[in-house]
């Protein structure tokens, strides 16, 4: 039990004086479309929903600012949560998706650091930095109305279905 102890004690302080991960081990995800063969990506998971029974959909933001999604199976990673910092292993870019989406192998891996490492603490600074600064998370308005339907009458729909 003790030699446990001693790992998990070394293992905090040398993540939280290191990074653990040099960089070229990983691409940004600004560069992920530019990518011609499958890559590695360290993000923060800034959102973790359940797509289906089996799946969790996880929306990953990294230092550049990007934001991409992958699946993951709730089967082989359970331990996946929202505001981890992982490394996520051999992806590629799925240029037939209409949103940003980081497909996985069959061999590719989620693993994540510690919370006090030097790394995580870097990245999840610098995403709640961009959530700040970009409102995320608060309502915004991503449509308007055309200037040459602007003007005309409208109906609210409790008028239209429940009028007597």
């Amino acid at each position: 039990m003790s030699l446990l102890a001693a790992l998990r004690q070394w293992a905090t302080k040398y993540f939280a004086a290191n990074d653990g991960v040099t960089k070229d081990m990983y691409v940004s995800l600004k560069q992920a479309k530019s990518q011609k063969s499958d890559f590695d990506v360290v993000a923060r998971v800034t959102m973790c929903r359940d797509f289906d029974e089996y799946t969790n959909e996880l929306r990953l933001t990294d230092v550049s600012g990007d934001s991409w999604f992958t699946l993951a199976t709730k089967l082989k990673f359970p331990g996946v949560v929202e505001g981890q910092v992982v490394r996520v292993r051999s992806v590629t870019h799925d240029s037939s998706s209409t949103k940003q989406v980081l497909a996985q192998s069959h061999f590719s891996n989620i693993m994540n650091f510690l919370p006090n490492a030097k790394l995580a603490q870097t990245i999840t600074k610098a995403t709640k930095e961009m959530k700040h600064k970009s409102g995320e998370g608060c309502a915004n308005m991503i449509t308007q109305v055309g200037s040459k339907y602007a003007n005309m009458a409208t109906t609210s729909l409790r008028d239209l279905f429940h009028a007597n």
